[in-house]
């Protein structure tokens, strides 16, 4: 072996093991970012959860003021108002 072809195949393996060490910390920056994702995700499930159950509850809040008095007054006294169409 020439000492050129040493020192090529010695640079090129040292290029190659900077390459290993920076995918190795690449790939740990990605698995923090899916995480994040992940827990954002899960956050608009929830989110979207809550909503449905918050719908469900002021339309039944609004059918009820329809039959309570006691109730109609209150929703009127802090100007509450459900629309009671449906809107996903």
């Amino acid at each position: 072996m020439r000492a050129w072809q040493f020192w090529t195949l010695n640079a090129l393996s040292g290029v190659l093991v900077l390459l290993v060490i920076i995918q190795f910390f690449l790939s740990q920056d990605v698995g923090r970012l899916q995480q994040a994702v992940l827990s954002e995700q899960r956050e608009v499930q929830q989110a979207q959860a809550s909503e449905q159950v918050l719908r469900a509850l002021a339309l039944r809040v609004a059918q009820l003021a329809e039959k309570e008095p006691d109730l109609n007054n209150l929703l009127v006294k802090y100007n509450l108002r459900v629309n009671q169409t449906s809107t996903p």
